[in-house]
Order: structure tokens, then sequence, then C-alpha cells
């Protein structure tokens, strides 16, 4: 073999060797969360019956308006637990700081046309990251 072909099996053994690690650490870290994550994860009908909102953190929405699975997938959470009588009210937040971005307004038009009405849809546009959404939640809407 060439020093150039051995260069490249070298570099093609470390780069295997990476992989292999990021993939046990990738799973190490979900096996983590799971483990911990148990007892805080449960259906909507096991949810406390007395809570009077539930928060939504915004995910991506595509230019169209439509959500992103994840977002999708969070609102249906939401309903489920509204839907179960679990929550009264919905407290949408996410980001919109831009006139072409638009988080919470394409979640409300989602859960208006699951037949929520727009009474029980409240919004904030200024939860650009979790910890915003949390914070809000607490300290402007009284969550």
């Amino acid at each position: 073999m060439t020093a150039g072909g051995e260069k490249a099996m070298r570099w093609a053994k470390r780069a295997a060797v990476a992989g292999c690690a990021l993939l046990v650490a990738c799973a190490g870290i979900n096996l983590y969360v799971g483990v911990t994550a148990r007892g805080s994860i449960c259906a909507p009908s096991e949810t406390p019956a007395d809570a009077v909102a539930v928060l939504v953190p915004g995910a991506m929405v595509y230019s169209s308006g439509a959500l992103s699975h994840v977002l999708e997938d969070r609102i249906e959470t939401a309903l489920a637990l509204y839907e179960a009588g679990r929550v009264k009210k919905f407290l949408l937040s996410g980001d919109h700081g831009t006139r072409r971005y638009d988080e919470v307004n394409s979640m409300k038009k989602y859960l208006i046309a699951k037949g929520v009405p727009p009474r029980d849809i409240f919004l904030d546009h200024a939860g650009f990251e979790t910890y915003d959404s949390i914070y809000r939640a607490k300290e402007v809407f009284g969550a």
C-alpha cells in the first residue's frame, strides 16, 4: 500500500471510531433522558384536572404557515388535554419577531380549525426561546 493509501486508511478508521463514539453518546443521552423523565411523563387522562391553561412552546412553522411535525405534535397533545377537560385555556408562546414568521398565529389558526373557540386561546408573541416562554407564562401571564 502506498503512503497516501495508508494515510487515507488511518483517517477512515479514525472517522469510523469517532462515528461510533458519537452514536454511543447519542444513545446514552437518549437513555438518560428517558429514564430520568419517566416519572414526569403521563397520558392526558393522568394529568391534574385543575390546571387552568396549557403552555404550548413554539417550534418551526413553514413559510406556508403549516406547522412542523414537532409543533403539530405539541398542539395535538395540548388539544387532547383540552378535549379531556384537563385544561380550559391555551397559552401559545412562540416567535413572532418578524411579519413573515409567526408561530403563534399559525398555532391559533390550527386550533380554531379544530373547533377551539378563540376565547380559549391566549397568545405570547415573545416566546423566542423556551426559557422566555416559561418565564413569561409565570411573570407576564400569571400562570
